[in-house]
């Protein structure tokens, strides 16, 4: 961070009629329309909402410089660390490669590295000075720094508003000569006072989000399903919400993130007790007479998505409140006819 001075304060002074007079500046765009260059990019999410995941498969496109998600233009390829307190170097290193083989990026020379568990702590402004003369050494110099997570990193408390002003100042060093920095971060649990919209959830101090230039944050939908929402933006307007889906069959397998649409694209999923209930129709439409007894149905529940009995008994009251199933005896469950569905629904 320069020192006040008069030769800072002169180079820096901005004229209005030089401004007036001048071009507006067009904006650099690292991922079109949602990370410009120089941005200080906070991405919050509750647990289990695939941020990892995201960034990751962002961090290695942005290096690539292939659109993200096959959706947002990366304008051309930029140098990508990716510091990581979290994750151990096993797990990081298994998602890094599972997801270059689920896509189609060109791997040669792809300039993405990782640094793993290292303990990077930002405790004052000379942390990000080492960390990038460190780098030099090996010939590394990024434009895109990611970070997980803030609470890993961060010397404090995320509740203590000075400790987080005094963190954005630390790193600010790393968004020297315009690069860009994404920070992932927590999000509260929603609260039964008080507003629960995501630009109210990110956890801790109100200046986590007032340190940053664009914000997201990411909730989960179903167990590989999120949306992503932009919450705050300065240099374009807010991006509609996104939604994004894991696919990911095994461990062992390749995976990849996938696009699921924009805005009002993508229904909210459906409740527990409405997805066992359409679990149990689909298993009586394959059943001969598309009848099954309760115990069967509890069976293939139980072993085939490890439901309780207790709720597949809501999700059968469901069916037969809504008319979907009938009784024809007692214990046992048939798909209602047209007829039989017309009959309640009128």
């Amino acid at each position: 961070m320069p020192i006040l001075s008069a030769v800072t304060i002169g180079a820096s002074l901005l004229d209005v009629q030089t401004i007036i007079d001048g071009e507006l500046p067009a904006v650099d765009w690292v991922v079109d329309r949602l990370i410009a260059k120089g941005d200080r990019v906070l991405v919050y999410g509750e647990p289990g909402s695939l941020k990892s995941w995201l960034m990751l498969d962002l961090g290695l496109h942005i290096a690539a410089g292939t659109p993200w998600l096959g959706h947002f233009e990366i304008p051309e390829r930029k140098r990508v660390l990716y510091i990581d307190e979290e994750m151990s170097p096993r797990t990081l290193i298994r998602r890094v490669k599972r997801l270059i083989e689920g896509s189609d990026l060109e791997t040669d020379s792809l300039p993405f590295k990782a640094l793993t568990l290292c303990g990077v702590r930002f405790t004052d402004e000379s942390v990000g000075t080492t960390l990038l003369a460190g780098l030099a050494t090996h010939g590394f110099s990024p434009e895109v720094v990611i970070i997980e997570t803030m609470r890993r990193v961060l010397h404090g408390s995320e509740n203590n508003a000075d400790e987080v002003g005094a963190f954005w100042r630390c790193v600010d060093l790393l968004r020297k000569e315009g690069r860009s920095l994404i920070i992932t971060h927590h999000m509260k649990k929603p609260s039964m006072h008080g507003a629960n919209e995501s630009v109210y959830r990110a956890s801790g101090s109100t200046d986590v989000l007032g340190g940053s230039d664009s914000a997201f944050a990411v909730e989960k939908l179903q167990a590989n399903k999120v949306c992503v929402t932009c919450v705050r933006a300065r240099n374009t307007p807010e991006a509609s919400p996104f939604y994004v889906s894991l696919h990911d069959t095994g461990p062992e397998t390749p995976a990849s993130m996938r696009f699921e649409g924009q805005g009002g694209a993508l229904v909210v999923p459906q409740s527990r007790v409405e997805e066992v209930a359409n679990w149990i129709e689909e298993y009586l439409r394959d059943q001969q007479d598309q009848q099954a007894t309760t115990a069967q149905i509890r069976q293939n529940l139980d072993t085939a998505h490890r439901v309780s009995s207790d709720r597949c008994e809501k999700a059968l009251r469901r069916l037969r409140e809504t008319g979907r199933v009938t009784q024809p005896v007692h214990g046992a469950y048939r798909i209602a006819t047209q007829q039989e569905v017309a009959s309640v629904t009128n």
